[in-house]
């Protein structure tokens, strides 16, 4: 009987095309003539199958789609922002002031509420020099009055420096300015210390501007001892006083204020140079200008305060006492950001 395997390819078939066929490791693809059914009719093609060039029509592509934007971290784990310890301190020291001379208020309707921030030096009395202590941010200082007090004042670069840095703002339309040249006088009156009744006259028309009696509340002091100068938060009252009230006895010695106010939203910096001069000293006059140039008498101040602190603070104030929403905090916050912005512009000289 023949043998019905096939015939294995031998090295002379090696060369022909049906050996080399058989020899190769991946099969060859089967057309629809190497199908056995040949009479089956050829399955119809899919666009898809379609020659390349020949079908017009396409399939859209699958939109992409955007990756969620990352859930924005939380302050805390609690979800709540943490008051920082000189804010918590400041507006504690301006809340606990209002409230504890709230009776004075009352009695005094007229009387308009002046928080403001003086930049200066804390000076230890011992040694004469600026404090030093051992922590390297910004600290509340609670020392006895015999032992530090606070100057406001600084140098005239830093003056310089400061009257520069707030010009710029001016030229980007950031802040608006007024120069003013005034001369106080100041009188005692009452018996509480610091209480005194300042007259201010325009320098150069010689007219009265104000006449007004302070009474300083309180005030806190923070050294900065990454800056060059520290700064003080203090309250006060101002009162009008009628022009024709018999004042006590004045001063011998009188102000030359030169000053620029350069106005924000909420707050206005006042940058001063101060002469104290004899009572009557004209303004300009010889003597006023030798002392300028010697520096006999004169100082330099930067204050920043609200522009109207009735509306800032007391209004704010009440709402937050009436359980209302309020921008108290956000107010002191505000002042106190921007004295301290200005203490690290002094150290960028």
């Amino acid at each position: 009987m023949a043998d019905a395997s096939p015939p294995r390819a031998t090295p002379s078939d090696a060369g022909s095309d049906s050996a080399r066929s058989s020899a190769s490791a991946e099969p060859r693809p089967v057309s629809a003539t190497d199908n056995a059914d040949v009479n089956r009719p050829a399955k119809r093609a899919r666009p898809d199958d379609e020659a390349d060039g020949e079908s017009e029509t396409r399939a859209p592509p699958s939109p992409r789609r955007k990756p969620a934007p990352p859930t924005p971290l939380p302050p805390t784990l609690f979800g709540e922002a943490v008051v920082p310890d000189i804010h918590r301190e400041v507006l504690d020291f301006v809340y606990g002031i209002l409230q504890a001379n709230a009776h004075v208020l009352e009695s005094r309707p007229h009387a308009a509420v002046e928080v403001e921030a003086k930049l200066g030096r804390l000076v230890d009395k011992r040694t004469g020099r600026r404090l030093d202590l051992p922590v390297s941010c910004e600290t509340v200082v609670r020392l006895p009055a015999g032992v530090v007090r606070f100057e406001s004042d600084m140098s005239m670069p830093q003056h310089r420096h400061f009257n520069g840095v707030l010009n710029q703002l001016v030229e980007r339309r950031v802040l608006a300015y007024t120069h003013t040249r005034e001369i106080d006088r100041f009188h005692a009156v009452g018996t509480r210390q610091g209480d005194r009744v300042r007259v201010t006259t325009d320098a150069l028309a010689g007219t009265p501007l104000a006449t007004i009696r302070k009474t300083r509340l309180d005030s806190i002091d923070v050294f900065v001892p990454r800056a060059p100068l520290d700064y003080r938060v203090s309250v006060s009252l101002e009162e009008p006083v009628d022009a024709s009230t018999a004042l006590g006895h004045a001063d011998t010695r009188e102000r030359h204020k030169d000053r620029i106010s350069y106005r924000h939203r909420l707050v206005q910096v006042d940058l001063t140079q101060v002469q104290s001069l004899p009572v009557g000293t004209p303004w300009g006059s010889p003597a006023a200008v030798a002392a300028s140039k010697t520096g006999d008498g004169v100082s330099h101040e930067l204050e920043v305060e609200f522009v109207d602190a009735a509306s800032s603070i007391l209004a704010e104030k009440r709402a937050l006492d009436a359980g209302k929403p309020s921008k108290f905090q956000e107010n002191v916050v505000h002042l106190v950001n921007n004295v301290r912005m200005l203490a690290d512009k002094a150290r960028r000289m």
